[in-house]
């Protein structure tokens, strides 16, 4: 999977649409679109890659809740402003309060505990 994805990210760079397409042909799609795919990309902060494969993923019915959010954060982050899912939360959400730090670049204030995984996961996604 770690050819594959530089092998991507490649491609992408360059905006070479036809060794994507050359590339995703010899791909299960489900295992590149899945959610331990985006982690690695994420890791590698490959943002291009991120929203490249949460696209692909929301446009084939692969993971598309988790899909569509990663999407909306770095949407939102990349355009400054923000989108679908990330707009739609409470101001006073923890994702969309990471995001919006994120798109500013200020520094968040936190709650002092805070139940469940969310918190982890909206912090990844505002790092």
């Amino acid at each position: 999977m770690q050819l594959i994805l530089s092998q991507l990210n490649v491609a992408l760079v360059k905006q070479d649409e036809a060794l994507l397409q050359k590339i995703l042909e010899g791909c299960d799609l489900p295992d590149l679109l899945s959610q331990s795919t985006l982690m690695q990309a994420r890791a590698r902060d490959k943002n291009r890659l991120v929203v490249f494969l949460s696209t692909l993923a929301v446009h084939n019915d692969i993971e598309t809740q988790r899909a569509q959010q990663w999407l909306d954060c770095y949407m939102s982050i990349g355009q400054k402003k923000l989108q679908g899912q990330i707009n739609a939360l409470s101001p006073h959400h923890i994702l969309r309060m990471a995001v919006e730090a994120r798109m500013t670049q200020k520094v968040i204030r936190l709650p002092a505990k805070k139940k469940g995984g969310r918190f982890g996961t909206s912090l990844e996604r505002c790092l």
